[in-house]
């Protein structure tokens, strides 16, 4: 399958100046090649060719609408190419992430399985109080802000909270960065953590 993928989209011999939207089927194939062992010589290709345009490995979690989008555009290429499509179908596409907010509610859950309903609700305010406003602030994770908006309605957290409950504010803040930080798999959700800070915006108060 990937023989024929390969030089259907001739993946490896563009030079990054040809590639143009190409580099759309190099960011999703590059997730179907990196747990294949038998493929990691080709994998660490296009590996390379998505670095040096400027997708890192962890894209995919910090723009997951975008994600999404190409799989979409991959996915349409192959449908609407006859022979293509009977060769690889589309079945070999990558599912795409789960968003960073289903991935923090996974968390918390996990980490309160057969604790009352209070306990998981006690654990996730933080969360939320200060999700909210960094979804505010980060367009890509637009549809995390509306299922956060939503759980705070019901919780009644106003919108003002932070404002009001400021230093209150700043100590869960501090401690969902340090909570983000350690967790691998939530860590590839943001930029900048080679750097130290998570946050690569929403947080400058």
């Amino acid at each position: 399958m990937w023989d024929r993928l390969q030089e259907s989209l001739k993946i490896i011999e563009l030079s990054l100046d040809q590639m143009g939207d190409l580099a759309i089927f190099l960011i999703v194939v590059r997730e179907y090649l990196k747990d294949n062992e038998q493929l990691k010589s080709d994998f660490d290709k296009v590996d390379e060719l998505c670095k040096s345009s400027g997708y890192g490995p962890d894209w995919i979690y910090q723009h997951g609408e975008q994600y999404k989008a190409m799989i979409g555009v991959v996915g349409g290429y192959i449908t609407n190419n006859e022979q293509l499509n009977q060769a690889i179908s589309t079945k070999w596409i990558p599912e795409p992430p789960v968003s960073l907010w289903a991935a923090i509610e996974g968390k918390v859950q996990q980490e309160c399985l057969d604790r009352p309903m209070e306990v998981l609700t006690a654990k996730i305010y933080p969360y939320l109080v200060v999700m909210r406003e960094f979804f505010k602030a980060n367009p890509d994770f637009q549809d995390d802000l509306s299922s956060v908006a939503s759980l705070c309605a019901e919780l009644e957290i106003h919108s003002d909270w932070p404002i009001l409950n400021a230093d209150q504010f700043k100590r869960y803040e501090q401690e969902v960065k340090r909570s983000l930080r350690e967790d691998d798999i939530l860590r590839k959700y943001f930029v900048q953590v080679e750097a130290g800070e998570i946050f690569d915006s929403g947080f400058r108060g």
